[in-house]
């Protein structure tokens, strides 16, 4: 099996990625830790405020 990507299609992340599942203290405080080195950081939570919290603070994107 490839790890390549289908023609046409490119990756658009580069470097070391967390999704982080749960954006309330201890999922912010990893995404703000590990965002600010480099790492591309996806932020989701069943509570929209949480993870909008989460996103406006730094913590990373939102999305899965």
């Amino acid at each position: 099996m490839s790890d390549a990507l289908p023609d046409g299609v490119s990756d658009p992340v580069s470097g070391p990625t967390l999704q982080i599942v749960g954006a309330w203290l201890l999922g912010t405080s990893v995404g703000l830790a590990l965002a600010g080195t480099g790492w591309s950081v996806w932020v989701a939570d069943a509570d929209t405020a949480a993870q909008r919290l989460a996103v406006e603070l730094g913590a990373g994107e939102p999305g899965w």
